[in-house]
């Protein structure tokens, strides 16, 4: 009876299966499986949201991760040219989108990666012909704002004096373009105007570098927001 009992037992899992709803089996490939909205399949990026800035590559802990720059013409600007993912050692930690302050990665919910090769795997990012012609239309974008607001500090001083000329609007109350490229995302962009409002020194001196040096200005800036970011990680850890 001993010997019967085990495949009772047995018979028995496999009856309670049999009328069970059949919401498990996905007919793969005819039919795809439903993906939740969080679900992480390939990393993808985007070139023209690129800033150079390397966080990606730095916090990427298997070296996943590479890219290659160039010195733009005429100045000391890094000039992205390729970025490549290589997706055989990615182990979907997510560090890496979280870490990049101008939304340039994301995941999409591609899964099917299997190649014939290594090679195959790695995603390699070439610089787009229409990223020359999109970096002069930010800049002279950017030349027509300064002009502006030269133009508007001008009219300012013929009118009430020099001595009562402000620095200029504030950071808060710039163009959307100028702190986007400050700071990348609208929650970076939200915290990094929390700390200039607690700190009016750091503000005075972040406005002058916008108008002076902007490149400088955009270190600066997401300085503040990781800071701030590690500040709030480190304050809800107590």
């Amino acid at each position: 009876m001993a010997y019967g009992l085990g495949l009772l037992k047995g018979m028995w899992v496999t009856l309670k299966h049999t009328f069970e709803k059949k919401y498990l089996v996905v007919q793969y490939p005819e039919q795809r499986p439903v993906l939740q909205e969080r679900f992480r399949g390939t990393l993808c990026f985007r070139f023209e949201n690129c800033i150079a800035c390397n966080l990606c590559v730095n916090s990427c802990p298997n070296k996943v991760l590479s890219l290659d720059v160039a010195k733009a013409e005429g100045g000391n600007k890094r000039k992205l040219m390729a970025y490549v993912i290589d997706m055989q050692y990615c182990m979907y930690c997510n560090l890496c989108v979280e870490s990049c302050n101008s939304s340039a990665l994301y995941w999409n919910k591609e899964f099917e990666k299997s190649t014939f090769d290594k090679e195959s795997i790695k995603i390699i990012y070439e610089r787009p012909r229409y990223m020359d012609e999109l970096e002069a239309q930010r800049e002279a974008e950017k030349e027509r704002i300064r002009q502006e607001k030269a133009q508007a500090v001008s009219a300012k001083k013929d009118t009430v004096g020099e001595s009562e000329i402000s620095a200029g609007p504030s950071v808060a109350e710039q163009p959307k373009e100028i702190l986007a490229e400050l700071a990348g995302s609208e929650e970076n962009i939200a915290i990094l105007l929390q700390v200039l409002a607690k700190n009016t020194v750091t503000h005075d001196k972040l406005l002058q570098m916008i108008d002076s040096d902007m490149e400088k200005a955009k270190k600066v800036a997401l300085a503040l927001v990781r800071k701030a970011l590690k500040d709030r990680h480190e304050g809800g850890k107590e």
